[in-house]
């Protein structure tokens, strides 16, 4: 069986295309399936390759598969997923991608520049549509999934000095267990979340935020001068971003877009491998980092890293908390710190600027004159 050639397409394009553009989609569907073990033995041969960057899902299309995608091309459950799936979702989820509309023609299809964001994009897409067919074959529900999770890793968090309180956040598609450790500057928080959102993600997240007494007030101030309006989002005084938490996991993640990032669940028996994963990772790098979290100084000293990237608490996206903590406690690297923030968001097409940076631009200038006293 057949499910797609790029010969179909690049026969109608009427600009001067290559040819290899009409495969775009079927190479990142057989990338996707070799990333997910669902392709035939000798491509699975070459994941390796693929994701060091050695190769690319169109390369290995056209020289393994001469541009064809047949069912000898995945294995039986890859192909069971094809059958259900690519038809009717692949196509319409690809041209999505590309920001375009869903009548868009060939050559505005396949001459859409493929960025890496769309590249992320398309591959999230399949995920989340492997997810909800896996679902058809009965997973646990969320609290069953949460209550599975916390077995192992409650008496671990505990064991740190994190108390279970009643849980910070309700949703409609998720439950959550909070865990707090506080004192007088504040407290830390962490939080184990099953997720079960239909056509979005199936899975576990891990939050861990800290907030600092008088901080949460001094960052939404901030804030409204530059944004112009009221802030409305909790303002956590420190996060760990979910790629800091997940180094080191070789298994599926949902790390598409900044948030609702985790832990994809697509099986019953990938709930025993990432909780075994995640008690050491917890006990030997989240927890102790968060209870160092416990003040001012000490988000100072976290995020004034050079370079400031290197900070396992560095969130570009906003750097608000990272200026006015390095402001605070008058960080010795504060200038870097401002000239370096500085320099990364006029790096950035405005597009592609948060709404946190574009704000941050007027908090630089105001924390040079209010700190050229001092400032090195």
């Amino acid at each position: 069986m057949k499910y797609d050639d790029a010969e179909y397409y690049f026969l109608d394009f009427e600009t001067d295309l290559p040819n290899e553009n009409g495969g775009r989609h079927i190479g990142l569907f057989l990338e996707w399936a070799i990333r997910r073990g669902l392709a035939n033995d000798e491509l699975m041969a070459e994941a390796d390759a693929l994701r060091s960057g050695q190769t690319t899902g169109l390369d290995l299309l056209f020289d393994h598969c001469d541009g064809k995608l047949f069912d000898d091309d995945l294995n039986e459950e890859g192909n069971a997923f094809a059958a259900d799936v690519y038809e009717r979702f692949h196509m319409a989820d690809f041209i999505a991608a590309m920001n375009l509309k869903p009548n868009a023609s060939v050559d505005e299809i396949f001459g859409a520049e493929l960025t890496a964001q769309r590249h992320a994009r398309v591959l999230w897409q399949l995920d989340r549509r492997y997810s909800d067919w896996r679902r058809t074959f009965g997973l646990p529900d969320r609290q069953t999934l949460l209550d599975r999770c916390l077995d192992t890793l409650q008496p671990a968090i505990e064991a740190a000095g994190f108390r279970r309180v009643e849980a910070s956040v309700l949703g409609s598609h998720e439950v959550h267990a909070t865990f707090e450790r506080r004192g007088p500057w504040g407290y830390q928080r962490l939080g184990i979340v099953a997720v079960d959102n239909p056509e979005w993600f199936y899975g576990v997240r891990v939050e861990c935020s800290v907030h600092i007494n008088g901080f949460y007030d001094l960052l939404c101030a901030e804030k409204e001068l530059d944004l112009g309006l009221g802030v409305s989002a909790l303002q956590n005084s420190a996060e760990i971003p979910f790629a800091r938490v997940a180094e080191g996991w070789s298994g599926p993640m949902n790390d598409y877009g900044a948030n609702d990032c985790g832990f994809w669940i697509f099986r019953e028996d990938d709930i025993a491998p990432l909780v075994a994963w995640l008690v050491p990772r917890l006990r030997d790098f989240v927890l102790p980092l968060l209870r160092d979290l416990d003040g001012v100084d000490a988000l100072a000293l976290a995020y004034g890293t050079r370079p400031m990237s290197a900070s396992p608490i560095y969130r570009s996206h906003d750097p608000y908390a990272a200026l006015l903590s390095a402001e605070r406690a008058r960080h010795p690297r504060l200038g870097a710190m401002l000239d370096d923030t500085e320099a990364m968001i006029r790096g950035l097409p405005p597009r592609m600027q948060s709404q946190n940076q574009r704000g941050a631009i007027d908090l630089i200038a105001r924390i040079r004159q209010r700190a050229k006293g001092w400032i090195g």
